[in-house]
């Protein structure tokens, strides 16, 4: 069994909602773990049985699929996703570059930056920014990213949706989704009125001390208990046991408070300026006005 549709992206554009929505639909079937990044992995090679494994009990469902924030700015996974599953439904949601691109700050400072210590790891915003482009910065170069999908894939296949437009109107941006995957459109699950609640805008650190030893607990748990536990029970079920004992919310009811910090305008001003001539290139591939507040050429904001 192989997917019919793959969310591809963007981090912090309401994927995590979109997730919770398609999985409470009764036509759909999701894969028990979010971001399972199978085509995007180094090699692929004899690993599909494990992939397939994601999705069994899919029968029977209209559609079944995955969501990988990371596929967007992959330089194999459309070629792949073609390959091996050319009729995939695809969507993907985008948010204002210096709003997706601080919001992703704070989730990856939670995660260490996907590294395997916490030795070193920068502690602000800039820190990051510089140390960590490729994580930090990339994911937010929409046109860039989106132009190789839309060249690999016919364009009705591909539904982009806007993280301000879902917040200002999750019914309508929920019934298009449904609607793209061939599904009940009109289905509305619990709470799906609710993409911007405070429970997804973010954690950050509570002080210092706390943050350092959260980034400690994190790494040794990963290097020593959830890294084997992948070994000897495979992904799936590794994620099942890790989403069963709360882990991320634990850490962040010990170490972490609500919220985080507001951007400062002047470096709001600096990534509008560093993603103003890729929102251009993005506007003309959808060829339509992008959301209120997104730069614009030449300066500016509408």
């Amino acid at each position: 069994m192989m997917p019919t549709f793959l969310g591809i992206g963007a981090p912090r554009c309401a994927t995590t909602w979109m997730s919770t929505c398609l999985a409470a639909h009764p036509e759909v079937f999701m894969a028990a773990a979010k971001e399972l990044n199978f085509f995007q992995y180094g090699s692929i090679e004899g690993r599909l049985p494990e992939y397939e494994a994601h999705f069994a009990g899919a029968e029977g469902k209209r559609a079944a699929g995955e969501i990988s924030v990371r596929y967007l700015n992959s330089p194999v996974a459309a070629k792949r996703i073609l390959e091996m599953v050319p009729g995939a439904r695809l969507f993907v949601s985008l948010r204002n570059p210096a709003d997706q691109v601080y919001s992703h700050f704070w989730h990856l400072l939670r995660q260490n930056f996907h590294q395997a210590t916490s030795k070193g790891l920068p502690r602000t915003f800039e820190q990051a920014a510089q140390r960590f482009p490729e994580l930090v910065l990339e994911p937010a170069y929409y046109g860039r990213h989106l132009e190789p999908w839309f060249g690999t894939f016919p364009r009705e296949s591909i539904l982009v949706l806007f993280y301000e437009e879902i917040t200002a109107d999750p019914a309508a941006a929920l019934e298009a989704l449904y609607r793209h995957l061939g599904v009940d459109p009109s289905f509305r699950p619990a709470g799906f009125d609710r993409p911007g609640s405070e429970s997804r805008k973010g954690t950050s650190p509570r002080d210092e001390v706390r943050d350092a030893l959260r980034a400690r607990t994190y790494s040794g748990l990963h290097r020593m208990v959830y890294a084997p536990m992948k070994k000897v029970l495979g992904v799936r079920r590794a994620d099942r046991v890790k989403s069963a004992l709360r882990v991320r919310q634990t850490f962040e009811l010990i170490f972490q408070k609500k919220g985080y910090p507001p951007l400062a305008a002047a470096e709001r001003a600096r990534l509008d300026d560093r993603y103003r001539e890729d929102v251009a290139r993005l506007g003309a591939l959808l060829g339509r006005d992008l959301p209120a507040g997104w730069p614009r050429p030449g300066g500016g904001k509408p």
